[in-house]
């Protein structure tokens, strides 16, 4: 959607008609005025259209970026929950080894107080 070129203007999208208008000369008559302000609102939708064009285009980007984030954090928070399970299971197996051992440290100490406890009698 291209604006229409002001009639007479070296500029093909000026910002504004108005800007080539002497503020001296009067207007011939209401047609001028009418084509001045048809195209001043053509120029307004033609600016609006680009901006909301790139207003969407951001929002779009914004929600796929907000989409790779979450996945993103998803992914890191399964790993890091998988990292703190299998510490976990390594702290529990290994404190079970070493429960394990302190039990049979302690038999054999209490099998060698037992036979020390006999010889004594």
């Amino acid at each position: 959607m291209e604006p229409p070129p002001l009639p007479g203007s070296p500029n093909v999208y000026p910002t504004s008609s108005f800007s080539y208008v002497d503020s001296k000369t009067p207007l011939k008559n209401i047609d001028q005025v009418r084509g001045k302000l048809d195209y001043e609102t053509g120029v307004v939708k033609y600016w609006n259209h680009k901006l909301m064009k790139v207003e969407k285009e951001l929002v779009d980007l914004n929600g796929k970026a907000n989409k790779a984030l979450y996945h993103a954090s998803k992914e890191r928070i399964t790993s890091l929950n998988f990292e703190l399970w299998q510490k976990r299971q390594g702290h529990i197996e290994s404190y079970e080894r070493s429960r394990e051992g302190k039990v049979e440290l302690e038999k054999k100490r209490n099998k060698g107080f037992k036979y020390s406890h006999r010889l004594v009698k």
